[in-house]
């Protein structure tokens, strides 16, 4: 039996070399396209804002000068910190009382730009106005049928609606789960 073995072999061969030769043809047509990172807007460099905010709320009831004093004992700019202690009572972030700082917050949110703020304030979302018009009541029929599904009650719910079409017995039952509801 060599030659069965020897046509195996030559017929395996052939197969893995035409899938390899079909492997770099794919590969010439689709070339591997680059990974495109996001773009990054700006990097984090020091954090100054979040240990400023990360201190005022693990340390309350202390003044500007003091936590700027501190900061800048741990390598921040005090022009930074002082700065950012204002942007973060402007944006409600802290609050002073007596000239003593408290967060409002235990967690850090970024700080918003006064452009975002100011729109903010001036365009309140809870200020909407009223619709103008009646909203409009789509039907959605079932082709096969033709009923709609949906249909726009004619008339608010009455008690009536529900009552009239009951028979005494359904009525007593109902009675019945409504007394165990309510305790009567």
């Amino acid at each position: 039996m060599p030659d069965i073995k020897s046509a195996l072999e030559k017929a395996l061969a052939q197969t893995v070399n035409a899938w390899a030769a079909e492997a770099e043809a794919h590969q010439t047509i689709q070339p591997q396209q680059e990974k495109t990172m996001p773009k990054k807007y700006f990097e984090t460099t020091n954090n100054v804002t979040r240990v400023t905010f990360d201190f005022v709320r693990d340390n309350p009831g202390w003044t500007r000068v003091e936590i700027t004093k501190e900061l800048e004992k741990k390598g921040f700019k005090s022009k930074s910190v002082a700065s950012l202690l204002g942007q973060m009572l402007r944006q409600g972030m802290m609050r002073e009382r007596d000239k003593l700082l408290y967060a409002n917050s235990n967690e850090y949110t970024p700080i918003k730009s006064t452009k975002v703020a100011r729109a903010r304030a001036a365009n309140p979302v809870h200020k909407q106005k009223p619709p103008t018009t009646e909203r409009k009541h789509v039907k959605i029929i079932n082709t096969r049928t033709g009923e709609i599904v949906n249909p726009k009650p004619e008339r608010p719910w009455e008690t009536s609606d529900v009552i009239d079409k009951l028979t005494v017995r359904q009525a007593m039952a109902v009675y019945g789960e409504l007394r165990n509801i309510f305790g009567a």
